[in-house]
Formats: C-alpha cells, structure tokens, sequence
C-alpha cells in the first residue's frame, strides 16, 4: 500500500514537472520575442501591448513567432519524454472518429446560425450583407483554424491530456479550461463582462476536453473550435448591433456583443457537445459490436 502511494506520487510529480518545463520554456520564449521585436521595433518593452494593438504589422509578426514557439516547446518536450508528439496529442490521421469532422464543422456554423436568427428575430441585430466578400469569409476560416490549431494542441492536447493520466477527467478538464479561459479575459470590459466571459470560455474548454476524451482525436475540437472562432469574427465583422434593444438583453445575446459571454451562446455550446457526444456514443457501440 505505502509503496503504491509512492509511485503514485511520483508519477503525479512527473506529469506536474512536465508542464512545469514546459511553461518555463514558453515564459523564457516569450520574454525572449518581445525584448527582440521592441529593439527591432525600437519600442519600450514595457509598452509593448499599446503597440501590438495599434501596428497590425508588428502584431502579424508576434503572433507568428509565439505560435511557432508554442508548437516548438511542445513537440520537443513531448520528444524529450519519450512521447511520439502526433499521437500523444491525438493528431494521428487513422483514428476512427475521423467521420465527424465534417458532421462537426457543419452542426457548429448552423447552431452558431441560431445565435443570429434569434438576435435578429428579437431586433437587437442586423446584417450588413454588403460588408461581406468572399475573400473576407476564406480569411476568418483561415486565420481561425490556425487560432484553434495551436490553441487546441496546448489547452487540450498537451495540458489537458498530461493532466488526465492521473487525475479524474473534471479535475483536469475544469483545471485546463479554466485557465484557457483565463488567459482570453485580458480584453477591455466590465467585471460583469469578464465573468460572463470567463465562464463562457470555461465551458467551451470543458465541451472540447470532453470531445477529445472521448475520442482520442484532436482533429475534432480543432473543428468545432476554429468553427466557433471563424462565426465570431464574421459576426463581429457584418453584424450592427441595435444598442437600445440590446442593450437590456446583453445578459442572453453576450456582454460586449460577445455572444460566448451570454446565456444563448452558452446554451448553443452545451448542445453542440451534447450533439457530438451523442454521435461519438453511437460510434463507439458499433466498434464494440464489430469487434
């Protein structure tokens, strides 16, 4: 009994040591990317974020080399113990659960859709289809799946799986995702907002912590996130929102117009992952009659 619990402790310290390095790596990588673009920028390091917010060339560029860092720490370290960096974090292209990658991207646009039928059907949005260009549509799908692309290979992939191999899956898909969220909340707003905001993101981690638990394919909440991600921003992009309705319904339709921060865009998440869930269910009881 005693030496079990040694063991577990020891394992326990070495997935915890493992994030731990990792994130030493990415803080010493970032620190090393903004001293290096505020020389070449010639900007004061301690005002770096004014800038990156007014320069989209700096902000292109800094992006770029902090995802590239991300992608990087993670695979070598992933290498440095002993892991095969696809497989380990589900990017493996034989997985069975392939099949809903296009069921998933489609549920995600249409329940997303429901977000904008209702808002205008209430008269606190409308469309400027004018504002919308077919060039337009292919940069958010584009710009999007690189966003939940590398966001997903950490949050999910590495974080939440290192936690998984040794604690219950809501300790380690509520401890993820709230830190997921976490880092989202550093945006202009109301405490009431961030609230809102911070718990909406929660329960997006959560929804994909599920997804990827369930079926070992990282492909899937990348999908349904870059999804979510690419309707936000074309939502951001044409809609004009009607401030003397939304106003008093900025509870349901999202603080800050941002409709992860309110209860209709919770709801549309929580039937998205109930929807895969349920087909990843059926899936998974026809392998285990085949088998």
């Amino acid at each position: 009994m005693e030496e079990n619990n040694r063991k577990d402790q020891k394992e326990n310290i070495i997935y915890i040591n493992r994030i731990l390095r990792l994130f030493l790596h990415l803080i010493g990588g970032f620190a090393s990317i903004i001293l290096v673009l505020s020389f070449i920028f010639h900007i004061c390091p301690l005002n770096f974020f004014q800038h990156t917010s007014a320069d989209k060339a700096l902000s292109v560029i800094y992006i770029i080399l902090l995802y590239f860092l991300i992608l990087v720490s993670i695979y070598f370290n992933l290498k440095k113990d002993g892991e095969d960096p696809i497989s380990f974090l589900g990017l493996g292209a034989g997985n069975p659960h392939q099949f809903l990658l296009f069921p998933a991207f489609i549920l995600s646009c249409l329940l997303f859709s429901l977000y904008f039928i209702t808002a205008i059907n209430i008269n606190c949005i409308s469309i400027d289809f004018n504002r919308f260009h077919p060039w337009e549509i292919l940069y958010a799908f584009a710009i999007s799946f690189l966003f939940a692309l590398v966001e997903e290979i950490f949050f999910r992939g590495y974080l939440f799986q290192n936690l998984n191999k040794k604690y219950p899956f809501m300790v380690s898909a509520f401890s993820s995702s709230a830190f997921f969220a976490l880092l989202h909340i550093f945006r202009p707003g109301t405490l009431i907002f961030k609230l809102f905001y911070w718990a909406g993101l929660t329960l997006v981690g959560l929804v994909l912590c599920r997804l990827l638990d369930k079926t070992r394919n990282l492909w899937i909440p990348i999908t349904v996130h870059s999804s979510w991600i690419a309707m936000m921003y074309l939502y951001s992009y044409g809609v004009v929102v009607r401030e003397e309705n939304y106003g008093s319904l900025a509870w349901l339709l999202g603080f800050n117009s941002t409709p992860v921060a309110g209860v209709l865009g919770g709801t549309l998440i929580i039937i998205t992952g109930i929807i895969l869930d349920a087909l990843t269910g059926k899936k998974s009881e026809i392998e285990t009659q085949k088998s």
